[in-house]
Protein backbone atom coordinates (compact mmCIF):
# COMPACT_ATOMS: atom_id res chain seq x y z
CA UNK A 1 0.00 0.00 0.00
CA UNK A 2 1.16 3.56 -0.81
CA UNK A 3 1.60 6.63 1.42
CA UNK A 4 -1.66 7.96 0.01
CA UNK A 5 -3.46 5.02 0.42
CA UNK A 6 -2.20 4.59 3.74
CA UNK A 7 -3.23 7.98 5.03
CA UNK A 8 -6.45 7.71 3.65
CA UNK A 9 -7.03 4.14 5.16
CA UNK A 10 -6.26 5.69 8.60
CA UNK A 11 -8.32 8.96 7.88
CA UNK A 12 -11.39 6.51 6.97
CA UNK A 13 -10.60 4.37 9.77
CA UNK A 14 -10.58 7.05 12.41
CA UNK A 15 -13.61 8.75 11.40
CA UNK A 16 -15.57 5.33 11.60
CA UNK A 17 -14.07 5.62 15.28
CA UNK A 18 -14.69 8.75 16.24
CA UNK A 19 -17.75 9.81 14.40
CA UNK A 20 -19.60 6.43 14.29
CA UNK A 21 -19.12 6.30 10.12
CA UNK A 22 -16.94 7.05 7.08
CA UNK A 23 -17.99 10.28 6.12
CA UNK A 24 -15.73 10.03 2.98
CA UNK A 25 -11.66 9.91 1.78
CA UNK A 26 -8.76 12.41 2.80
CA UNK A 27 -9.36 13.45 -1.31
CA UNK A 28 -13.26 14.03 -0.89
CA UNK A 29 -12.70 16.36 2.13
CA UNK A 30 -9.40 18.10 1.00
CA UNK A 31 -10.76 21.21 0.79
CA UNK A 32 -12.37 20.68 5.06
CA UNK A 33 -9.46 19.72 6.47
CA UNK A 34 -7.17 22.37 4.64
CA UNK A 35 -9.36 25.03 5.45
CA UNK A 36 -7.76 26.27 8.50
CA UNK A 37 -4.07 25.32 6.74
CA UNK A 38 -1.65 27.68 6.54
CA UNK A 39 -0.02 27.60 3.27
CA UNK A 40 3.14 28.37 3.02
CA UNK A 41 5.02 31.49 1.58
CA UNK A 42 7.80 30.99 -1.23
CA UNK A 43 10.72 33.52 -0.86
CA UNK A 44 13.94 33.88 -2.50
CA UNK A 45 17.11 32.87 -0.38
CA UNK A 46 19.08 35.59 0.28
CA UNK A 47 22.29 33.09 0.29
CA UNK A 48 21.41 30.92 -2.27
CA UNK A 49 18.56 32.84 -4.93
CA UNK A 50 16.89 29.54 -4.20
CA UNK A 51 13.20 29.38 -3.24
CA UNK A 52 12.46 29.01 0.14
CA UNK A 53 9.20 27.92 1.93
CA UNK A 54 8.12 29.75 4.88
CA UNK A 55 5.27 29.12 7.24
CA UNK A 56 4.22 32.82 7.96
CA UNK A 57 4.32 35.62 5.46
CA UNK A 58 5.42 37.67 9.06
CA UNK A 59 9.13 35.69 8.61
CA UNK A 60 11.75 37.94 10.06
CA UNK A 61 13.90 40.37 7.22
CA UNK A 62 17.28 41.43 6.59
CA UNK A 63 18.76 38.46 9.34
CA UNK A 64 22.10 37.03 9.55
CA UNK A 65 23.68 34.07 11.94
CA UNK A 66 20.72 34.09 13.71
CA UNK A 67 19.06 30.83 15.18
CA UNK A 68 15.86 30.08 16.89
CA UNK A 69 14.55 34.11 16.63
CA UNK A 70 11.20 35.36 15.32
CA UNK A 71 9.37 38.57 14.46
CA UNK A 72 12.43 39.90 14.28
CA UNK A 73 14.54 42.48 11.88
CA UNK A 74 17.60 43.96 10.95
CA UNK A 75 19.14 41.54 13.45
CA UNK A 76 22.95 39.65 13.66
CA UNK A 77 25.05 36.98 15.75
CA UNK A 78 21.72 36.43 17.48
CA UNK A 79 19.76 33.57 19.36
CA UNK A 80 16.34 33.80 20.63
CA UNK A 81 16.35 37.23 19.37
CA UNK A 82 19.14 38.78 21.83
CA UNK A 83 22.39 39.93 19.53
CA UNK A 84 25.75 39.03 20.94
CA UNK A 85 29.25 39.82 19.98
CA UNK A 86 30.86 37.68 17.04
CA UNK A 87 33.19 35.52 19.67
CA UNK A 88 30.37 34.79 21.87
CA UNK A 89 27.88 34.12 19.19
CA UNK A 90 30.18 31.85 17.59
CA UNK A 91 30.88 29.57 21.07
CA UNK A 92 27.68 29.77 21.96
CA UNK A 93 26.72 28.40 18.44
CA UNK A 94 29.34 25.87 18.48
CA UNK A 95 28.20 24.43 21.73
CA UNK A 96 24.62 24.10 20.81
CA UNK A 97 25.03 22.24 17.75
CA UNK A 98 27.59 19.96 19.16
CA UNK A 99 24.69 19.21 21.99
CA UNK A 100 22.27 18.81 19.13
CA UNK A 101 24.35 16.47 17.01
CA UNK A 102 25.02 15.06 19.52
CA UNK A 103 22.43 13.76 21.08
CA UNK A 104 20.73 13.30 17.76
CA UNK A 105 23.37 10.71 16.59
CA UNK A 106 22.87 8.93 19.95
CA UNK A 107 19.45 8.82 20.68
CA UNK A 108 17.64 9.51 16.99
CA UNK A 109 15.66 12.34 18.46
CA UNK A 110 16.08 15.83 20.45
CA UNK A 111 14.59 16.32 23.99
CA UNK A 112 14.53 20.11 23.53
CA UNK A 113 12.27 22.39 21.57
CA UNK A 114 11.98 25.48 21.23
CA UNK A 115 10.77 26.83 24.45
CA UNK A 116 13.07 24.92 26.31
CA UNK A 117 15.93 25.79 23.83
CA UNK A 118 16.62 29.05 26.79
CA UNK A 119 17.52 25.80 29.79
CA UNK A 120 20.32 24.44 27.94
CA UNK A 121 22.60 27.32 26.71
Amino acid sequence: MDLASTLDHGFRTTCKIILGKEIGGLEECGDWLSEYSKQPIVRKSSLSGKPVYLESKHYPENRRDCMFCFNSKNIFRAIGNAEYPAEDYSKIKRSLLEQISGELQKKKSLKWNIYELGEHV
